[in-house]
């Protein structure tokens, strides 16, 4: 619905007032955090380092222990190099999860 208002705004009244429209109205809830409460901790953390421009992250997953069946997952999430989170988890997914969250954590500290 909402593609279905901004093809219509732009049909009518074209590009500019388009651009006018997200300025005003969308953008300032993109960089107020309204809708990161929907997203998971990593895309979270991806749009404030973004946002903020504090550079590349990257996450490593550092051990797997346990059997096949039963794996335990450790992971870390690097800021420019440096470690700022570390989570485990029963999937490499899960345990990036947390890492994000715990980076995240320090982040807004």
């Amino acid at each position: 619905m909402f593609l279905a208002f901004i093809g219509a705004l732009f049909l009518d009244q074209g590009l500019g007032d388009v651009v006018r429209f997200l300025e005003a109205v969308v953008y300032p809830k993109i960089n107020d955090g309204a809708f990161s409460h929907v997203m998971d901790f990593k895309s979270q953390l991806q749009e404030t380092v973004q946002r903020k421009n504090l550079g590349e992250l990257q996450y490593d997953v550092v051990t797997e222990k346990g059997p096949a069946h039963h794996r335990e997952f450790f992971s870390k999430v690097l800021l420019n190099g440096s470690t700022i989170g570390t989570g485990k988890g029963r999937s490499k997914k899960e345990s990036e999860q947390f890492a994000a969250r715990k980076a995240l954590e320090q982040l807004n500290e």
